[in-house]
């Protein structure tokens, strides 16, 4: 079992293709973990394990790589940096306590790498930074360094050199070690050349540390030489303290740069014992409860995600304190119920090994335990319940239909499981279009679960754009009778009502108001004439959209002492409302969205062009470092296909929210055509 002070977990984040995984076989080849470097195109490395990250040659899920290395325990989370499967890092970074920020060399910090980085500083992640491909032709180091500085507002402190840039790159120069680092483990001396430069960046590097610490400051400028270990302090110091940002050179797949950087995660990166107390609230209380990140502490433990196979669920979680044997009993504070941990063990992509302890820091699988996503588990006698996390709200949604009559079950069984390996896309009815909606952070995410779907639980969909949630209002007042009259022999049927509608101020929604004196509708047949009225309001009038924003009055009417009745009044209701709103000019409302896109500034202007032809209204815009955020209004109708249109335009280098802002009117032309299609689609569905 490791101590919680050997404990080192990290996170591997960044933009697509920059080379984290790459980066991680590395990593556990330089530590004796694997006999032979993988690669992501031959599908054979230790972290992209899945079939379809395998055919699709990218990280779908983050994965865990954990080992052992110099007397330390290493946790590696291995993330997507696909815009789509954003949401596993972010579930990763919940459970990390540190993160190596990996930036391509030839294409700088990217939106992915903008949006991790940011993430970081919400959850308070030091990051290290790791320049790799630096083989690659245009590679710049010192370029990648500047747009630290202007685009993420980081600080950037050099922990090493290239020897070299592009074709010509062979090895990286460590400032710490003095050493010069090819391919693997080879180690050398600074050559003559490098020997000024090196002695100037060092010292840069050692006026980094020293500020960090009083003591040291002093030392440093009274001329005293700051030993290696008080080098390495004061960088811990600024690191944790995140007013540095560290930054290392590699070439993943030339096997460069990379022993270092083992050797930086285990004297450089915090330990979970470095690490504020974690912060949650005694279950069924609001109550504030802490625990720190200690083994005698009461146990904690935070479930942020599963891995699905074999037949088996194995949800992973991040013990925040305490410890625990295998075959002990905690309570799982957020279903309320009492479990007996079964085995337990540690993660190499989908190897599983046995552990019987397990303290502060740990990340591990748990078999057998009835545990979801987003669950705590707590010692039974001291009890917490952590913050779940808040995902990224999806971008992008389809209509699913299944191909076969009754596996409407089988899809909802299946996506549920499916959201314990993945709970960034969502799966819901909407009660107004009738329709099943699964969500997600892209086309391709989309793609991949229903893959998943398809393939684990033998379901084949159907999928379609979703409908529009449209709906109707009235322009003008109106006033109309409702009469139902019916008589076949002995009692009838009688109802009579006069309403009035009239329009109410957007987001009023429907009110039914009674004015009537004196009896002319009985007292008990009122609620009636409501239920018709409200009946009828739900199923609109023009396409079929419930009408909103709308006051109807039942002001007058009549009854008969025989053959009045709940029906009849409910009838007669529905008839007076239908007559008003014949004369009271209703047209359709759509939803407006507000949007904000952030792109580099080399698309905005793509952008600019793109938004009036989606009849959306730009707003304003705010820049820094090389990157726009545009604020607009959109119809909804227009924006259901613009993540991936976004993608297109800029080359997947874009990103953006919406947050529904109200309804408005549909323009005169596509009212028309919409209310065309809603009823030759009603017409389809009768026959």
């Amino acid at each position: 079992m490791a101590q919680t002070r050997d404990i080192r977990n990290v996170a591997l984040i960044g933009h697509r293709g920059a080379g984290k995984t790459s980066l991680v076989e590395g990593l556990l080849h330089a530590a004796g973990v694997i006999n032979r470097i993988g690669s992501v195109t031959a599908g054979n490395t230790v972290t992209d394990f899945d079939d379809e990250e395998q055919s699709r040659q990218l990280s779908i899920s983050a994965a865990i790589a954990s080992f052992d290395y110099q007397g330390k325990r290493l946790n590696l989370l291995d993330t997507p940096g696909y815009a789509d499967f954003i949401g596993e890092t972010y579930g990763a970074l919940r459970v990390a306590d540190a993160a190596l920020l990996v930036i391509h060399a030839e294409h700088g910090v990217e939106v992915e790498s903008q949006r991790t980085w940011n993430w970081c500083q919400e959850y308070d992640i030091p990051v290290v930074v790791v320049v790799n491909h630096l083989d690659g032709e245009r590679a710049s180091y010192d370029e990648v360094i500047e747009q630290l500085e202007q685009r993420l507002g980081a600080r950037p402190v050099r922990l090493q050199l290239p020897q070299g840039e592009g074709h010509g790159f062979r090895g990286v120069v460590d400032l710490l070690q003095q050493a010069v680092f090819g391919a693997g483990k080879d180690k050398g001396e600074v050559p003559a050349d490098l020997a000024g430069t090196v002695e100037e960046q060092r010292g840069a590097l050692i006026e980094f540390a020293a500020e960090n610490d009083e003591a040291l400051m002093e030392k440093f400028f009274e001329g005293e030489e700051l030993s290696a270990e008080e080098i390495i302090s004061g960088l811990k110091l600024g690191l944790n303290g995140r007013s540095i940002v560290p930054v290392t050179a590699a070439a993943a797949t030339k096997d460069i740069g990379v022993q270092p950087l083992l050797d930086l995660i285990v004297g450089l990166l915090p330990s979970p014992a470095d690490r504020e107390p974690v912060v949650g609230v005694k279950p069924n209380s609001s109550d504030s409860v802490e625990r720190a990140p200690s083994p005698e502490a009461p146990f904690s433990a935070y479930c942020f995600k599963a891995v699905l196979g074999e037949g088996r669920k194995i949800p992973l979680a991040r013990v925040w304190s305490g410890k625990l044997h295998s075959g002990d009993t905690v309570q799982n504070t957020v279903k309320g119920k009492k479990e007996r941990l079964g085995t337990i063990g540690t993660l190499l992509g989908e190897k599983f090994s046995d552990v019987q302890e397990i303290v502060a820091g740990d990340i591990v699988g748990l078999v057998k335990v009835d545990a979801e996503t987003g669950d705590t588990l707590s010692a039974d006698s001291n009890p917490i319940r952590l913050p779940s996390t808040q995902y990224p709200a999806p971008i992008i949604a389809v209509a699913v239909q299944s191909r076969s009559r009754g596996d409407d079950e089988k899809i909802g069984a299946g996506l549920n499981q499916l959201r314990e390996e993945d709970p960034s896309f969502r799966y819901e009815r909407n009660p107004e279009t009738e329709e099943m909606i699964l969500s997600g952070m892209g086309d391709m995410h989309l793609q991949v679960v229903l893959s998943r779907l398809r393939n684990r639980f033998k379901v084949e969909v159907d999928t379609a754009r979703p409908k529009t949630a449209y709906r109707e209002t009235l322009r003008s007042k109106a006033e109309a009778q409702g009469r139902y009259k019916k008589q076949t022999g002995g009692s009838g049927q009688f109802g009579d009502v006069w309403i009035r509608v009239e329009p109410q101020p957007r987001g009023a929604g429907f009110e039914f108001v009674d004015e009537i004196f004196g009896g002319s509708v009985p007292k008990q047949y009122i609620p009636s004439v409501e239920k018709g009225v409200r009946a009828r309001i739900g199923e609109g009038f023009l396409a079929g959209f419930p009408m909103v924003d709308v006051k109807a009055v039942l002001y007058d009417g009549s009854s008969h002492p025989v053959d009045s009745s709940d029906i009849a009044f409910q009838l007669a209701g529905r008839i007076g409302l239908e007559n008003c709103i014949a004369k009271a000019s209703p047209y359709l409302l759509e939803p407006v969205l507000d949007v904000w896109i952030t792109v580099p500034d080399d698309y905005v202007g793509d952008i600019m062009a793109d938004l009036p032809r989606r009849r959306g209204t730009v707003m304003g815009s705010e820049g820094s470092g090389g990157m726009q955020t545009i604020r607009a209004q959109v119809p909804a109708n227009e924006m259901a296909t613009y993540a991936t249109d976004l993608r297109s335009i800029t080359q997947g280098r874009g990103s953006f929210r919406t947050e529904f802002n109200r309804y408005e009117e549909v323009p005169g032309d596509l009212s028309q055509k919409i209310i065309a299609e809603r009823q030759a689609q009603r017409e389809q569905d009768k026959k």
